[in-house]
């Protein structure tokens, strides 16, 4: 269900901030996903 599409995605969105903080080379254009609502 949408919920746990929701919890799905705030992981995935979770580990790729993890990424960036580990990589300075990567940028938050890396992560459209980001912008999509």
């Amino acid at each position: 269900d949408l919920d746990q599409y929701q919890r799905e995605r705030l992981k995935l969105i979770t580990a790729s901030l993890d990424s960036l903080f580990v990589s300075e080379q990567t940028t938050l254009a890396d992560y459209p996903d980001f912008f999509e609502t």
